[in-house]
């Protein structure tokens, strides 16, 4: 029996109860030498005593619980105790557990299925590339995890879709950090969620190439902010209306609950690292001036097309409670994640590079982290921007999404929260030790 870090418990165990810790808390997480099985020893909330839990994969590969015991008074004898257990469930090297209850299909979804011709470039480079090792355990942990509802998950992430369907995973390891439980039985709407006694509609959209045009790539600073005033809002706008226009609210799983739009921009060569702030603008209608003041924009021009600026305040829109969105759901993210997991090759070397926002007092400042085993931290929740519509018929609570930032808009001018005093805005992560 040998120790196991919490992060790579966690990211071998995306179907957990989100409940479970309310009644217990995890101490000690360990596996067996080849890790077909892993455990957790729990102090009990109420009797101040320790259980252990034995987990083993499923024949969909999704670690389960095998074996458990509990009311332990000493933390030693439930390590003991839990090591003999392991120790005879590991001596005939058994690599599955069946449960019997499901369909047997593990979803594969880094597995081509298509031809290679066919295949997107980022897929390609996430099977086949040692510096993208990291991510790839971490996405096939995911993926067991994750229900493909419309049957085309695997088609898509190896090919044309493989961006929105990123998003997804990302989206997915999100709400599984924030606890929610996720009801994965219906293709529409993307997510249905609930926790806390509150069931949330989550609809997940990217803003993508245009067809037959190169999008136009900043290279100063002045640059990213004037495609920030025209040019992205229409790009953000074109995605959003588009989704308004489906009316989900009238969806049978839909009507009655809180909706929110998802969003992630994939349009162009590292566009999500500048053109999130765009987004906040046309959501509300308004534009930083040079005192910091907030001032009323009516519509964004670029080129021949000129649409109203405000998405809250378009006809229908009330019945959107927020936009959620992100500019981390990238390879280099999954990729900081898997080695902090202790997934990939261990001779890669990491680092994120990039600008850090403290509100406290309000202030840019440039980091370097190294991401090491053991020594960095990161989640799924301090990438999430959340923008709360003003007009919404079903306004969603200010700290629902624990962890993340959190814009709201009033008498003219936008308010931000976060439980957090810092905020990454945007960064990029260098790799070493590949060939």
């Amino acid at each position: 029996m040998h120790p196991l870090s919490q992060p790579r418990f966690e990211a071998l165990l995306y179907r957990r109860v989100p409940w479970a810790t309310n009644v217990a808390r995890e101490v000690e997480w360990w596996r067996n030498a080849d890790e077909s099985l892993i455990a957790t020893i729990n102090l009990d909330f109420s009797d101040r005593d320790y259980a252990w839990i034995i987990l083993g994969r499923d024949e969909t590969g999704v670690f389960r619980a095998v074996y458990l015991d509990s009311s332990y008074l000493q933390i030693e004898d439930a390590r003991e105790a839990m090591r003999l257990r392991m120790s005879e469930l590991s001596s005939d090297h058994a690599q599955e557990f069946p449960q019997g209850d499901n369909d047997k299909r593990k979803q594969e979804i880094l597995v081509p299925c298509e031809p290679e011709l066919r295949l997107h470039p980022n897929f390609v480079h996430l099977t086949e590339r040692a510096d993208h090792s990291p991510a790839y355990g971490l996405l096939r942990e995911l993926s067991f995890a994750f229900k493909d509802r419309d049957g085309n998950f695997r088609k898509d992430f190896q090919t044309t879709g493989f961006d929105g369907r990123l998003w997804e995973l990302f989206l997915y390891a999100f709400l599984y950090e924030q606890k929610f439980q996720i009801d994965d039985k219906n293709a529409i709407p993307d997510f249905l969620v609930e926790k806390g006694g509150c069931r949330l509609a989550i609809e997940a959209t990217t803003v993508n190439p245009t067809n037959g045009i190169e999008p136009p790539i900043p290279r100063t600073a002045q640059e990213e902010t004037e495609l920030c005033r025209n040019y992205m809002p229409i790009k953000w706008g074109s995605a959003l209306l588009s989704k308004l226009r489906k009316k989900y609210w009238e969806k049978e799983k839909v009507a009655g609950l809180p909706l929110i739009f998802a969003i992630h921009d994939f349009h162009g060569p590292g566009s999500m690292t500048w053109s999130l702030p765009a987004l906040s603008d046309y959501l509300y209608g308004v534009r930083c001036d040079g005192n910091g003041d907030d001032q009323p924009v009516d519509s964004h021009r670029y080129g021949s097309k000129t649409i109203p600026s405000g998405f809250f305040s378009q006809p229908d829109a009330e019945n959107v409670a927020a936009v959620l969105a992100s500019n981390e759901a990238t390879l280099a993210k999954f990729n900081r994640m898997g080695k902090i997991a202790g997934f990939g090759d261990p001779k890669i070397s990491m680092a994120r590079i990039g600008v850090l926002l403290r509100s406290d007092p309000p202030q840019r400042e440039p980091f370097t982290l190294p991401i090491e085993i053991g020594v960095a931290s990161e989640d799924w929740s301090s990438g999430i921007w959340v923008f709360h519509n003003p007009n919404a018929k079903s306004p969603l609570k200010a700290d629902f999404f624990e962890g993340s930032l959190n814009v709201f808009f009033h008498d003219g001018h936008r308010d931000y929260f976060s439980t957090k005093s810092s905020r990454v805005l945007r960064s990029y992560t260098a790799i070493k030790g590949t060939t």
